[in-house]
């Protein structure tokens, strides 16, 4: 049991009692959480001063016999030996987010320092506070580095592993690291997604918006999941909210139109698609998503030049150049069809079964060149 768990386990009135023998002031009036940290702070406090006795029986100001006693009693109530490993310890695993420099501030204030030698000491027992906690953000540090690597090589099986271990860590800290610990939700999530995991995904990405409110990415990725469920109206409904903490997030108002699409609901979408062309005019696949829509609205026209735009910013982009190929043929423009379907060939479009049941292409289909370009496709 941590040392927060301890004391969460005390009644307020044992709390009050506890944080009185411990010399604490400013705790009156405190909630039961507020004055949990409080006498933490208080605890390392004299943590650093017992550690200090020991090494000089003459330089730093005494806790009172008839008070030391009683402070050691209560400190081995909650599980604390008074020792500088053990501080160290504690730093590390309880109290992640002090910095130990505003201890040296603290402590001169509350006990003058009397001598050169008495400064040195504490601040030797600092710096060694630091060592442990660099070490520490260090093992972090590569053991994130080593779980992203993971998920960018598409190892979703070790990325998953790599992330649930970092949760449990972050979970079991006494001063919880939200941040990491919504941000390793956020990566397991992405990792059981790349699995098609999608069920586990959404598991993930629920409980990185249940901890970060405001992670306009979480909420976005959460949609994306419940969308490959095919929960499309749940899916929009948290893309608004992470449209709502980001208004121009571009991933929410694309994957909001997608979701849309799915729905039947062009108007919509377009309108989605719109406010991305809005934010970034550029971004080739959007114009290729309006252009789907457009199409579908019976607009071919509009789709035309939203096909043309995508591949202007994007010209090896083969779905575009395979949907003005099906486009020109329905117009029967027979040289332009015959044009992009060969440029979309080129360029990395293979679906052979696709190519064939697509009644779009029939204008064409009979071409000496587009029979030409399927033997050469089929044969690799």
């Amino acid at each position: 049991m941590t040392i927060e768990e301890r004391l969460k386990d005390l009644k307020k009135d044992e709390l009050v009692t506890l944080a009185r023998e411990l010399n604490a002031t400013g705790y009156s009036g405190l909630d039961k959480e507020s004055l949990i940290d409080h006498i933490i702070e208080n605890i390392i406090e004299q943590q650093i001063i017992a550690a200090l006795n020991r090494d000089s029986q003459n330089t730093v100001e005494k806790i009172p016999w008839w008070k030391r006693h009683k402070i050691a009693s209560l400190l081995a109530i909650i599980g604390l030996i008074g020792s500088i490993a053990s501080i160290i310890g504690f730093f590390k695993t309880a109290y992640p987010k002090i910095d130990p420099e505003q201890w040296v501030i603290r402590y001169s204030k509350k006990h003058p320092v009397k001598s050169q030698e008495e400064l040195t000491r504490l601040k030797e027992k600092v710096t060694e506070l630091q060592t442990a906690l660099k070490d520490e953000k260090s093992g972090k540090t590569q053991e994130r580095k080593e779980a992203l690597e993971a998920l960018k090589k598409g190892n979703a099986e070790k990325a998953q592993e790599l992330f649930k271990k970092a949760i449990e860590r972050d979970k079991s800290r006494i001063a919880k690291d939200k941040e990491n610990l919504e941000e390793n939700y956020f990566n397991l999530g992405n990792a059981y997604y790349l699995d098609l995991k999608f069920e586990e995904a959404l598991g993930a990405y629920n409980k990185a918006v249940e901890i970060g409110h405001d992670d306009h990415k979480a909420w976005s990725n959460k949609g994306v999941a419940l969308a490959a469920l095919g929960r499309h109206e749940e899916a929009i409904e948290t893309f608004n909210k992470a449209i709502e903490i980001k208004p121009d997030s571009l991933e929410a108002w694309i994957n909001k139109g997608s979701a849309l699409t799915a729905l039947g609901r062009h108007e919509d979408a377009l309108e989605a698609f719109n406010r991305v062309i809005d934010i970034k005019p550029d971004y080739h696949e959007v114009w290729y998503n309006k252009g789907n829509d457009l199409y579908d609205l019976g607009r071919p026209d509009e789709a035309l030049e939203a096909y043309n735009k995508a591949i202007e910013i994007k010209p090896d982009y083969h779905e575009a150049l395979y949907n003005l190929a099906c486009l020109y043929s329905l117009k029967k423009e027979k040289v332009k069809a015959l044009e992009y379907f060969r440029k979309a060939i080129e360029n990395g479009f293979n679906d052979i079964s696709h190519i064939k049941k697509d009644n779009d292409l029939d204008f064409i289909r009979n071409e000496k060149e587009f029979q030409e370009i399927i033997r050469k496709l089929t044969s690799q």
